[in-house]
């Protein structure tokens, strides 16, 4: 610094330390004088330093710079670098997501009693963190495609760190984003587009019924395929691209009965009919002649119902149903 002056007179004019917080020299330039005016430079450096625990370490180094009275530059230089490191979701620079908002988390050293961290995102959008040593973000909203979002943090000697992660935002749009199908079942694909640096999975909601495959990176399509249904209708649905379709199914109850007729004599009597269908179908039984044939019984298949047909006096015989 002093070989930019013609010429230099250099001497201590003041050497005080302050236990515990700096200790500063301050240094005093006369250039010579050209065309009858003479610059005066003082320069005040000042070391300060940290406690750890019992033992005092130097932390930074500032000069201040003074022409002729006039404070005009001021200079830190910090001998323990302030250091953040994003570590989660990845610690890698990059990072694709189907999900917003999205959490960060990382860690802070070489720092002396840190004011703030923060963070921001060149799409829109800033906030604070907490924590310091080990701090979070929490709730950054993403924008569709690149996201470079900074954390930064600043301790009281002024020094700053910071970190980046560029984040990409993959939200998927499927086509057509549901489906319906009929009781006997069938397949069918869905068009996913994406990004194309965007890699995306699939995988069934209700895998005992419903079947899909399909991945990738950027846009591409998925396949599905619904088993026939037996029972009551059902919806249900599959994650592609972290996005959901749904699909639906209509009713395929079917209903059997056993045994299909039965004979009574002129005195009544009772029986019991059992009832076949899927599970979770429900029924009713009602008697198509109430004067003479009652009957009980509703629920869910597969059970039974009780019959009763009561006495008969005129000597013809009847038939009846239920």
């Amino acid at each position: 610094m002093l070989t930019q002056y013609e010429s230099v007179t250099l001497r201590i004019l003041q050497g005080e330390a302050i236990p515990g917080k700096h200790t500063c020299k301050l240094y005093y330039f006369t250039k010579i004088p050209t065309k009858k005016s003479t610059t005066i430079f003082l320069l005040l450096v000042c070391w300060i330093f940290i406690q750890t625990g019992q033992a005092w370490s130097q932390q930074s180094k500032r000069e201040y710079i003074y022409l002729d009275g006039k404070l005009v530059a001021v200079e830190t230089a910090s001998t323990t670098p302030l250091t953040v490191t994003i570590s989660s979701p990845t610690s890698s620079t990059s990072y694709n997501t189907n999900s917003s908002p999205i959490n960060l988390s990382g860690s802070l050293s070489g720092n002396v009693g840190v004011t703030q961290v923060t963070w921001s995102n060149n799409r829109g959008g800033s906030g604070n963190c907490s924590g310091t040593t080990s701090w979070t973000c929490s709730g950054i909203a993403l924008q569709i495609g690149q996201n470079i979002l900074t954390v930064s943090a600043s301790d009281e000697l002024s020094n700053i760190g910071s970190d980046i992660l560029t984040v990409t935002y993959c939200n998927a749009t499927l086509t057509p984003p549901s489906t319906s199908k009929p009781a006997s079942g069938g397949t069918g694909n869905v068009d996913v587009s994406i990004n194309s640096n965007c890699s995306w999975t699939s995988n069934s909601n209700n895998p005992e019924w419903i079947t899909v495959t399909g991945d990738g990176t950027g846009s591409g399509t998925a396949n599905y395929t619904v088993d026939p249904n037996t029972g009551p209708a059902r919806d249900g649905a599959v994650t592609i691209a972290a996005k959901t379709f749904t699909v639906s199914q209509a009713n395929g109850c079917t209903y059997s009965i056993s045994p299909t007729s039965a004979y009574f004599e002129a005195d009544g009597g009772t029986g019991s009919v059992s009832v076949t269908s899927g599970t979770g179908c429900a029924w009713t039984a009602t008697s198509n002649n109430p004067g003479w044939i009652t009957v009980s019984g509703d629920g869910s298949a597969p059970a039974s119902m009780s019959i009763t047909v009561l006495v008969h006096s005129p000597s013809a015989g009847c038939d009846g149903s239920l």
